[in-house]
């Protein structure tokens, strides 16, 4: 479909209103074929939406999509992109590739050679 869709002229980098693009939705579900087509067809790997500044790698990594976030790595995409820290009453654990179920995503960042 997202072939179709940027065949028929669509752009790469439209977003929704909180600044998603298709490029964080695809890298979200660990859909690394689209994610290539995408970035193939001009999406920016560094875009960030607008509520807490995340990236497409961010979203890859906070759902443990290795084959996503090498893909986005291997395009360009900022390994050390930050977004917006909420302070909450409890002290939360950071999310992105610090839990034993992320370590694939931990793995992936410490052998592309780029921190």
């Amino acid at each position: 479909m997202i072939n179709i869709l940027l065949e028929a002229g669509a752009n790469a980098n439209a977003s929704l209103l909180e600044g998603e693009t298709a490029l964080m939705t695809a890298a979200r579900a660990g859909r690394p074929e689209a994610v290539e087509l995408l970035l193939d067809q001009g999406a920016d790997p560094n875009a960030k939406e607008s509520g807490l500044g995340e990236t497409a790698l961010m979203w890859a990594a906070a759902r443990n999509h290795s084959a996503a976030i090498r893909t986005l790595i291997g395009r360009g995409a900022d390994v050390n992109a930050r977004s917006t820290v909420l302070k909450f009453a409890r002290p939360r654990t950071p999310h992105y590739g610090s839990s034993a179920r992320r370590l694939d995503a931990v793995d992936v960042r410490r052998t592309s050679g780029r921190h």
